[in-house]
């Protein structure tokens, strides 16, 4: 007897003790991150946020909330251990977000980033992949960041325009 054709094969159904498998996508983050930052008594209030903001160096930070009486705080989002470890290879790799901002945040769900492998100055978050709660692990040093000059700025608008087209808002 011919055994069906690949294209008629279906799957392997999942066990049912399984727990489901829930993928937390970098936008989801963007968006707990926003929602914690703009509610309780120590939020941000009102923040615009932008999306893969460029840097002078040629890098990008995934996150910028900008704040109106405030220095900008960034976030470098990861969504897996692997990202993660890729990131900390270079150590070198956040000093640009670091003057950038005046605070430099790693977001990320539980168990991705262990707290004793971040760079000094750097604070962690961590955003709960069903509930989308996200929890400060790590504060993050504060600093004096650099001025913004006209390149600066207009990335930052182009950020702006990003998120709000994925809607992070």
């Amino acid at each position: 007897m011919k055994p069906y054709p690949k294209s008629r094969q279906t799957k392997k159904p999942p066990k049912d003790d399984a727990p489901p498998k829930v993928t937390v996508q970098a936008d989801d983050i963007a968006r707990a991150l926003l929602a914690h930052f703009r509610a309780g008594p120590k939020g941000l209030g009102y923040s615009v946020p932008c999306a893969e903001v460029g840097l002078d160096s040629g890098r990008r930070v995934d996150l910028v909330f900008l704040r109106f009486s405030k220095a900008p705080v960034a976030f470098e989002i990861k969504v897996s251990r692997a990202d993660w470890l890729s990131e900390i290879r270079d150590p070198t790799k956040h000093l640009d977000a670091l003057n950038f901002a005046g605070q430099l945040y790693v977001a990320a769900p539980p168990g991705v980033v262990q707290e004793h492998e971040l760079p000094d100055g750097v604070g962690l978050y961590e955003v709960a992949a069903f509930t989308g709660k996200a929890k400060c692990v790590v504060r993050a040093d504060r600093h004096s960041p650099e001025p913004v000059n006209w390149h600066v700025a207009s990335r930052l608008v182009a950020g702006a325009l990003r998120a709000a087209e994925r809607g992070i808002t």
